[in-house]
C-alpha cells in the first residue's frame, strides 16, 4: 500500500490509500481507503481505520 494523498495538520493526518485484494473467486478488487492517524510520542497511530472508504 502506498499513500496517494497525505494531508497533515499538527499531530493529525488524513491519508488516502489505494489497495488491492484477491477475493475467494480469484478476482482482484481495488479499494480506496481513507484513514486518520495521530502522532503520539513520535509514532503515527491509526485513530480511524476505514479500509473500504465508506
Amino acid at each position: 500500500m502506498n499513500p496517494e494523498d497525505i494531508h497533515q495538520a499538527f499531530a493529525d493526518a488524513l491519508i488516502k490509500l489505494v489497495w488491492k485484494m484477491t477475493n475467494e473467486a480469484g478476482e482482484e478488487q481495488e479499494y480506496n481507503a481513507l484513514e486518520v492517524l495521530q502522532k503520539n510520542n513520535g509514532v503515527w497511530q491509526y485513530a480511524i481505520d476505514n479500509p473500504y472508504g465508506v
